[in-house]
């Protein structure tokens, strides 16, 4: 009785049967096994519910109500392949029903089914999550001896829905697919004729509910892109090439199509671990070459023949479903191809890309063949004509959604939205091939008069204003598409016959002669040409990276304009929190005052944090931070001490309490509204009593100052969620926390909760929990040449580990001791050295394998709990080294982040986070550069984040990558003084002219809008300055070097030190300017020259001295 669709199956598979769950002769013995998810059930029912409510006249004819029928099927072929009513069925319930009636009303859902489906369907009733959702679930048995009150019912339940006078249903697809005759789907329809109800198509609105995905749905989508992308890769393509490879072998295209259903059928042998029978075909694969009498097919329900693949253009289609959700793919291969097949195929990538920007969240589905004509007909028109019908569809448990697809025909007012997963399928069919055309060939493309393309992926929409996501991800270029075969091995014959003449090959490649250190050279002509390409390769990169950044710099100008326009100034978002300077209240009067208060003798009231003072006989409370110092001067005969307060006219200096500098700076703004006392010397000729004042008092004030500066280290901390704990969860043992938790190291367990990760330590049983909504970036970096294995979690709020505020907190395990010793002797043929290698090399992909099962199933957690958390891994092909604290270390880009994981300080910067990035000291005479991390908030402590002493070589890669995370840049030969310059900007971002051109009275430019401005060369005194600093950093030797690093980090710390503290920094930057090599050259033979004349001055009788030269 649950009877999942069948799939488009060759003549030979028809009796294979329908996917999935076995037909009527096991049904009962696996009916006890078969359960409903509950959660799923209400959640997606109320998905169909709500989409009808909304768009009842629009998409669903004005039904009052809506009903599934689902009829019986005796024979497997007579099954359509897809419907939409088994799609819905699948959807909603999570199996295939037959012999059943859905309909669903205002308020109910009625079911009309047998007992042991409406049994299955009882477990659902009593779930928790029946009471989010407005609609009640009311079963119905079906009856041998008649249907007719069960009948009644649900007409009456219809017609008490809304007008109660249309009934939705799917029309067109029961009277193309009836069933057996007198099923009970049949038979209520006729009774509903007999009611006089009004039946109505609702085709369109089952569309918008198959189409719309939730999280569970887009899983097992991405799942099946992953495993037809697999199938695409590593059997057709592998088998494909093998085939070419040897001229003895031959297969035809169903013989390829046949083994590539095989393998999707029996995913194990691709090395896929999944549950049996996850895993299908959607359809018979499509395998098409050297064209036929009619052409290539490009439509989705295309058939395989029997001929031989041949070596010409290759089209493969196929798709593999993961629990009944579908996904796709197809490509196209080209051998021994000819120019127009090329320049074809490019333009088709450039169709594709086309496509893509059109499908947004929010965007038009009619827009995508909107666009694809109209990008023909301007740049193309020669193909406008051979572009297919259809540009793609909806997928899902439906295979193709002829609803939701690209065609002239879609409906304007179809919408994409996020999660929706689609195949964009674009091709160009019948493309014809003229005699001059295939004359460069040498293959049997040569017999070919006209050829087609096709390239299909599942795409999955993205958020509102991103591309959409590619889930299959086989290489489309056509490098990786092309084959060269037999027109290559007529050139390697061609070369091979021109080797005997070397005559007339001296005079065809005379080069070029060179005078060079061994003597005269000749440089070949085609050496030179080889370079004059990579020279080209390099500079069309380049260019190409100068026009997309000049379009970057554009949209950001243009943006920034138009926040202006509206009244924001486009970078400082946040407001500086103010400090109020209320006047300090211990107590409420002087009857609160603690009893040993007097008015002879100094108190401390270290509750209070007051301090009383004798004046005039009277004790007087002065609260600790109004106190600035307190001294003991040498005693005489007496004994003094001397307490001295803030008061307006002096530095505060970066100690001073928050509170008195705001009251300081309120006297000073409103022109003297308080006296204040500058001193007070005491004087007693008993020193016991002043000295227990004295210490008192400097312990109350190293408590307050303790006391204030945790208030401030924990002002942004915010309140953590309980930590929900699991059962069977997720555990990875023997870890490292850093920073520790507590000791020199933290050994412990890290667990994965329902919406948190716990840390505990082993030894003592202390632990720290962090929480999936709390993870702004999850890295995990596999052990590749370190010593560690790393999953690092950079936090949105810092949290305490310990006693300390951090944002960054790592788990680590060491592979290989991260010392050795160098002095022991070992012998290269050592065995037992080969031994431990092996041993090392076993243990590091043994804890690689086991830390990604671990972040795996930590994803999954947070996944069934509706919580994001993915885990991104860092790319070593793009690592470059730099310093971005005090030392080297390598630094390598992920998806959303710029990372080093491995030394500490942990170093992890959001891309998101940054608004433009400049580089500096970047000349040809240098062999590194410095880059600068432009924040978007710049009223954060760190607005920038520079890394220094990058190599040259890695700019352009660094760049490329930039230009990729749609990031500007800029460029320049000197260094900035980044804290005047973020003042610079947020000034300029204040007045409203930041992205505004500056220009004179008589035309001349004065500074271009927007980051532009810092890519000129001449700047303010202070940029000179350092641009000296910088040509000295690269004249100096290694230590020079290692103290201008230091210089550097000094600077970026400037914007938390005050600027009293500049004057070391001032010293240190003197003593680093030195002289060049010629003026201490100069300098030296001056000093030899006083050096001889003072020896001519000398007496005769004293020996004179030879001079030394330096």
């Amino acid at each position: 009785f649950f009877a999942p669709p069948p799939r488009f199956a060759p003549p030979r598979a028809v009796a294979r049967g329908a996917r999935g769950l076995p037909t009527s002769p096991l049904v009962d013995t696996m009916a006890a096994e078969l359960h409903v998810d509950a959660d799923t059930f209400w959640s997606r029912l109320a998905r169909w519910h709500s989409l009808w409510s909304r768009s009842r006249e629009q998409h669903w004819g004005g039904a009052d109500a809506v009903c599934l029928a689902l009829p019986k099927f005796d024979d497997e072929q007579e099954r359509p392949t897809y419907s939409k009513s088994a799609a819905m069925s699948r959807s909603i319930v999570g199996y295939e029903l037959s012999s059943t009636v859905m309909l669903l009303t205002k308020t109910e859902l009625h079911v009309l089914s047998g007992e042991k489906k409406c049994a299955l369907l009882e477990g659902v009733q009593g779930a928790a999550a029946a009471a989010s959702c407005p609609v009640k679930l009311v079963l119905h048995r079906t009856s041998k001896g008649g249907n007719d009150v069960a009948f009644g019912e649900l007409i009456k339940a219809a017609k008490a829905s809304l007008r109660g006078a249309r009934l939705g249903i799917l029309a067109k697809e029961l009277e193309n697919f009836p069933g057996v005759a007198g099923n009970v789907a049949l038979a209520f329809l006729d009774a509903v004729d007999k009611a006089g109800l009004q039946k109505v198509e609702v085709n369109v609105g089952c569309a918008a509910v198959l189409a719309e995905k939730d999280s569970g749905s887009v899983d097992h989508l991405k799942k099946a892109a992953v495993m037809s992308n697999k199938v695409m890769k590593h059997v057709f393509i592998k088998t494909m090439e093998e085939v070419f490879d040897d001229s003895s072998r031959t297969k035809t295209h169903s013989e390829m199509a046949t083994e590539i259903d095989e393998k999707i059928e029996d995913p194990s042998k691709l090395g896929i671990k999944v549950p049996p029978g996850s895993i299908d075909s959607c359809f018979f694969p499509i395998v098409q070459s050297g064209g036929s009498e009619s052409g290539f097919s490009l439509k989705a329900s295309a058939q395989t023949d029997d001929n031989t693949m041949t070596e010409d253009v290759v089209i493969c289609s196929l798709g593999a479903s993961f629990k009944g959700y579908c996904g796709h793919i197809a490509r196209t291969f080209c051998i021994d191809p000819v120019p127009k097949v090329q320049s074809t195929y490019a333009t088709l990538l450039k169709l594709r890309a086309e496509c893509l920007t059109v499908m947004t969240n929010g965007g038009k589905l009619a827009d995508v063949h909107i666009r694809a004509k109209e990008f023909l007909a301007k740049k193309h028109p020669a193909l406008a004509k051979h572009l297919p019908r259809s540009l793609g569809f909806s997928l899902g448990i439906e295979f193709k959604d002829s609803v939701y697809s690209f065609t002239a025909k879609t409906d304007p007012q179809l919408r994409f939205r996020k999660d929706m997963v689609f195949s964009l399928s674009v091709g160009f069919q019948d493309v014809p091939l003229s005699a001059g055309d295939r004359k460069s060939t040498k293959g049997p493309l040569k017999k070919l008069e006209k050829f087609s393309l096709l390239v299909a992926d599942t795409v999955r929409i993205a958020e509102e204003g991103s591309l959409p996501d590619v889930l299959t991800k086989t290489p489309c270029q056509w490098t990786d598409v092309s084959y060269n075969i037999l027109n290559d091995a007529d050139q390697d014959e061609e070369s091979e016959d021109g080797e005997g003449d070397e005559e007339e090959e001296e005079e065809a490649d005379e080069g070029t002669r060179v005078k060079t250190a061994a003597g005269v050279a000749t440089v070949l002509k085609s050496r030179l040409r080889e370079r004059n390409v990579v020279a080209d390769e390099v500079t069309a990169a380049r260019q190409k990276r100068m026009d997309k950044q000049t379009r970057l710099h554009q949209a950001k100008i243009d943006k920034g304009l138009r926040d202006q326009s509206r009244g924001g100034g486009g970078g400082a978002a946040e407001e500086e929190e103010e400090i109020l300077a209320d006047e300090f209240a211990s107590y409420p009067s002087s009857e609160r005052f603690p009893p040993d208060a007097n008015g002879s003798t100094i108190h401390v009231d270290m509750e209070r944090e007051c301090i009383f003072l004798p004046i005039n006989g009277q004790p007087v409370p002065f609260h600790i931070s109004t106190i600035k110092n307190v001294v003991m001067p040498d005693p005489d005969r007496s004994t003094y001490l001397r307490i001295n307060f803030y008061t307006p006219g002096q530095a505060l200096g970066k100690d001073a309490p928050k509170q008195m500098a705001a009251i300081v700076d309120r006297h000073k703004q409103q022109g003297g509204e308080y006296a204040f006392i500058k001193e007070f010397t005491f004087r007693c000729v008993e020193q016991r009593g002043l000295n227990k004042a004295f210490r008192e008092i400097q312990e109350l004030r190293k408590r307050s100052r303790q006391r204030e500066a945790r208030q401030l280290e924990e002002a942004d901390l915010v309140v953590q969620a309980k930590l929900v704990k699991m059962r069977d969860c997720p555990r990875l043992a023997d870890l490292e926390m850093r920073p520790a938790l507590s000791g020199r190291k933290s050994k412990g367990n890290l667990e994965a909760h329902s919406n948190g990760l716990r840390f505990v330590v082993t030894k003592s049983g202390e632990s720290v929990d962090m929480m999936y909504a709390n993870i702004k970036h999850a890295l995990f970096q596999p052990c590749k040449g370190e010593h560690l294995i790393v999953i690092h979690f950079n936090l949105v709020h810092p949290i305490m580990v310990g006693k300390k505020k951090t944002q960054d907190v790592q788990f680590i395990t060491e592979v290989v001791e991260a010392s050795e010793d160098v002095n022991a002797r070992n012998s290269v043929y050592d065995p037992d050295e080969y031994e431990q290698e092996q041993r090392e090399r076993k243990m590091r992909k043994k804890l690689n394998l086991k830390f990604k099962d671990f972040v795996m199933r930590v994803e999954d957690v947070a996944k069934q709990h509706d919580l994001k958390l993915e885990f991104d891994m860092p790319y070593r092909d793009l690592a470059f080294q730099g310093a971005h604290h005090r030392e080297m270390v390598t630094l390598m880009p992920s998806i959303n982040c710029l990372c080093n994981l491995t030394e500490m300080p942990p170093f992890v910067l959001s891309m998101r986070e940054v608004d433009h990035v400049h580089f500096e000291r970047c000349s040809m005479g240098n062999k590194n550069f410095d880059m600068v991390f432009v924040m978007k908030n710049l009223n954060q402590p760190t607005p920038t984040r520079m890394i220094s002493a990058i190599d040259m070589k890695d700019i352009d890669e660094i760049q490329e990558w930039l230009s990729n995370q749609d990031i500007t840049y800029t460029g320049g030969t000197i260094n900035f003084n980044w804290k005047n310059m973020i003042t610079t900007i947020k000034g300029l971002l204040e007045d409203g002219v930041f992205w505004e051109q500056e220009v004179e009275e008589n035309g001349e430019l004065i500074r271009e809008p927007g980051y532009l401005f810092l890519n000129a060369d001449n700047g303010d005194d202070e940029g000179e300055d350092e641009d000296e600093d910088g040509e000295e950093y690269e004249a100096g030797s290694d230590d020079e070097e290692s103290e201008d690093y230091d210089d550097e980090d000094d600077e970026d710390d400037d914007f938390d030190e005050e600027e009293d503290e500049s004057e070391f920094d001032e010293e240190e930057e003197d003593d680093a300017e030195g002289q060049d090599w010629d003026e201490l050259e100069a300098e030296a033979i001056a000093s030899d020259r006083q050096k001889e004349d003072w020896e001519r001055q000398q007496p005769e009788e004293r020996p004179a001295k030879k001079s030394r030269r330096r």
